[in-house]
């Protein structure tokens, strides 16, 4: 990729920045002189990052964006992008909106619209944890409906727009589409090929970032592609250990959405308070819900639940 670097260090677009931010750190734990050896070797996902980077600012190859920012790459040829990230590949430049229309911009919401928003972002945020949104309109049919909502009653000029200004990126379904999953899949067995990878799928997504957006389109497409759960296929070829299945604790992030979409489910009925909630919803667990919003959110399951929509504010 020959031509002109399009951000320097330090006139990096915010989202880009943000990137470098968390990268950087990394690098300089690992190589404190500023010379990066065995890279490739080492830290095969860091290399991958790097290269995702230098192709976003513009920069030919890795050596040369290394050196922009201070470091010493040895011996470090370039390797082309995988054709998985290649296909998927996300451009900042297209998640820039117009937004003088918009009615009410992030933090000026009316009160019963920005609740819609504090139940739906965290939603968004543990099904999309790259910020990636991929089959959105299939696997999420109900919140899809509900950003159409929320983007017409706030003024944006689509979903693209609404999620932008909100910190997500919704991918296109063709981009999707054109994903190779066999290729992710050969990826991932060249990785865990001498020893299959011990967690959950999310922990398998926080191992492999550089892929972490193609394991999702993985997770979304697998039943129709495979037939199966992208966790019953990667158990199948060895991708996971059979140990994944042995959850030691529950996941009280997991316990609150689980909650919250029952109570959509079930017609969104508001409570006078946390007592009659409890009384009326056999599917409410009181006491475990407290310690769950606590551990999460640092705050009382009553103010949350007030937040939330479910209990009258008192």
């Amino acid at each position: 990729m020959a031509g002109k670097v399009k951000y320097s260090p330090g006139n990096e677009p915010v989202s880009i920045k943000e990137k470098l931010d968390i990268f950087f750190p990394k690098i300089e734990e690992a190589y404190p002189d500023k010379v990066i050896e065995n890279i490739n070797s080492e830290h095969r996902s860091w290399s991958t990052r790097a290269s995702e980077l230098a192709e976003m600012l513009g920069y030919e190859n890795n050596t040369k964006f290394f050196a922009a920012y201070g470091y010493t790459l040895v011996g470090g040829h370039t390797k082309k992008r995988s054709n998985i990230n290649a296909q998927v590949q996300i451009n900042p430049e297209d998640y820039v909106f117009d937004n003088t229309n918009v009615l009410y911009k992030p933090g000026e919401e009316p009160e019963r619209i920005k609740k819609r928003i504090d139940i739906l972002l965290p939603k968004l945020s543990e099904a999309y944890p790259t910020k990636e949104i991929r089959g959105l309109s299939k696997e999420h049919k109900k919140w899809y409906e509900t950003i159409g909502e929320l983007r017409k009653l706030l003024g944006y000029e689509n979903n693209k727009a609404f999620l932008a200004a909100y910190g997500f990126f919704l991918v296109d379904g063709n981009a999707e589409q054109k994903l190779d999953l066999n290729a992710v899949v050969e990826e991932l067995k060249k990785r865990y090929e001498s020893k299959p990878f011990v967690g959950s799928l999310k922990q398998l997504k926080e191992a492999n970032p550089d892929i972490a957006a193609n394991i999702q389109t993985l997770n979304n497409r697998s039943s129709k592609e495979f037939g199966k759960s992208c966790i019953s296929y990667l158990l199948e070829i060895g991708v996971i250990s059979s140990a994944v299945g042995r959850r030691p604790s529950t996941d009280p992030k997991k316990e609150i959405l689980t909650f919250l979409k029952k109570w959509e489910e079930n017609g969104e009925v508001l409570f006078s308070d946390i007592n009659e909630l409890n009384k009326k919803c056999d599917y409410f667990k009181m006491d475990s819900f407290k310690h769950w919003v606590k551990l999460v959110y640092g705050i009382p399951a009553k103010d949350y639940l007030m937040i939330a929509g479910v209990i009258k504010a008192q």
